[in-house]
């Protein structure tokens, strides 16, 4: 998060301390930026320290493979740095679409 490609992740980051939920409005956002013809993430869900993020329209070669559904997973954890949180990530449901469970205090 601290290289140039993420500058803009250090300039929104006062408006996402101990937000978690913000911050998973710009992922959603950002994914298709940074992604082309791999779906879209849509936020299922939010409450006080818990959260869904679910892969819709995802290549079925991408949700197959057990090994970058874990990456998915590990790499989305920063969003509790940025907020300023401790937290979790797991892998809710795979089918029909990936969901991925936010959890933080």
């Amino acid at each position: 998060l601290d290289t140039p490609l993420f500058s803009w992740v250090r300039m929104l980051t006062p408006t996402m301390h101990k937000h978690p939920a913000r911050a998973l409005g710009w992922i959603a956002k950002g994914y298709g930026l940074m992604f082309r013809n791999a779906g879209t993430w849509v936020i299922v869900e939010v409450s006080e320290a818990t959260a869904t993020l679910e892969m819709v329209d995802v290549p079925d070669a991408m949700t197959r493979d057990a090994v970058w559904l874990a990456s998915v997973g590990s790499s989305l954890h920063a969003i509790f740095r940025v907020a300023g949180v401790d937290g979790a990530v797991t892998l809710a449901t795979e089918r029909p679409r990936p969901r991925f469970r936010f959890r933080w205090t």
